[in-house]
């Protein structure tokens, strides 16, 4: 017996939504210069452990830590690398990711002086009318309308997903340690498990494809208006490092 592994159930129209989002980009999204971005939130005792055990041997022992120490960061993924990392207090709201935004532009503008898209969920914060003023004003003019409940679409949820798996392994003990290697981990992930991780979008869009056109009728493959609120995004991690297959990253590429 194994626990089944929990999926989204996703809404009718957003279905057209996402079907819509992979007809418009599969073929050309690698052509493109985009910033994927996100916020993502670490905690101790994320993972459940697991250790070999011979049958004689008496259970081995982990020390538990505080499940309340808790740091939201935000950061952004490209084909030209990685922006820095910023830890943010606290849940975000609008004025707190304008904010966010201004501490983030130098460095993202140094990665990309030139036109580029600027790929966000939609989070209420992301899409709030100041946010997405201040996004066309001083970030990009271009920013790559993203569908809801798709995190499968966005890169950086897998390299998050490594992230995640990399920390754990340090144990850090509390929140001072969790911060120091969050940076390091972020560092240490190289370019070319980021890249293999933008170059698997266009089969993952296709297997989006699929499962829209398998589930929608054939009569109504309409595209709706939607508001804010029928936008809405969580910020939790709903995609996993396992949709990585062998076939997106070669880990022979140079970093």
């Amino acid at each position: 017996m194994v626990k089944p592994r929990l999926s989204i159930a996703i809404s009718e129209k957003n279905l057209r939504k996402r079907r819509y989002y992979c007809l418009e980009n599969k073929d050309i999204i690698l052509e493109e210069d985009v910033l994927y971005t996100d916020e993502t939130m670490f905690e101790l005792n994320r993972l459940t452990i697991k250790v070999f055990k011979f049958k004689k041997d008496s259970m081995p022992e982990v020390e538990k830590l505080s499940s309340w120490v808790r740091q939201m960061v935000w950061g952004g993924i490209s084909y030209r690398g990685k922006t820095e990392f910023l830890f943010i207090d606290g849940w975000i709201n609008n004025f707190k990711y304008v904010g966010l935004l201004k501490n983030a532009r130098r460095n993202i503008l140094d990665l990309y002086p030139n036109k580029y898209y600027f790929l966000q969920d939609n989070a209420r914060p992301h899409i709030h009318k100041h946010s997405l003023r201040y996004i066309r004003r001083w970030i990009s003019p271009n920013i790559k309308d993203h569908p809801p409940q798709s995190p499968d679409l966005n890169p950086i949820e897998l390299v998050w997903g490594k992230l995640k798996n990399m920390v754990e392994a340090k144990r850090p003990k509390d929140k001072n340690e969790l911060r120091k290697a969050i940076l390091e981990c972020w560092n240490e992930i190289p370019l070319s498990f980021i890249r293999a991780c933008i170059q698997g979008l266009p089969k993952r869009m296709e297997k989006a494809l699929e499962d829209a056109e398998s589930q929608l009728p054939d009569e109504d493959m309409e595209i709706e208006e939607y508001s804010d609120d029928e936008a809405y995004d969580s910020f939790g991690d709903e995609y996993d490092l396992e949709d990585i297959s062998s076939e997106d990253y070669d880990s022979n590429e140079d970093n």
